[in-house]
């Protein structure tokens, strides 16, 4: 039996919300569905900062995953920048309608945060 809990993390700056991810924890990993930044603070490192802080919070107990459109090349720079790698394995998840064909899947794998800056 699949157990999950949809999370949403906040990310604030000076008591404002300007970012969230959203994800999905498994029993032994998590999903990362979902991230965005307000229009008004991108290009400006809170991304960045919002994806070291979650992994940061949950590398140590559990894996991350990611899938990222294959054509979506920023993402997939920004991602592996974080320490994701590309994985050839696919996971069990409640999102049946994601379009896995033309997504690859990245993971940091459990305990191995990327924690250098760039």
């Amino acid at each position: 039996m699949l157990r999950y809990l949809h999370t949403v993390f906040d990310y604030c700056v000076d008591g404002k919300a300007i970012g969230v991810l959203h994800m999905e924890k498994l029993e032994l990993h998590v999903i990362l569905w979902k991230g965005k930044i307000d229009e008004a603070y991108r290009n400006k490192g809170h991304g960045s900062s919002m994806m070291k802080e979650m992994i940061e919070r949950i590398h140590e107990q559990y894996g991350i995953y990611t899938y990222v459109k294959k054509d979506n090349v920023g993402s997939l720079r920004f991602c592996k920048r974080l320490g994701f790698k590309e994985v050839g394995e696919s996971i069990e998840t409640v999102y049946t309608n994601y379009d896995m064909e033309n997504a690859v899947l990245l993971k940091i794998e459990q305990g191995l945060g990327n924690k250098k800056t760039f």
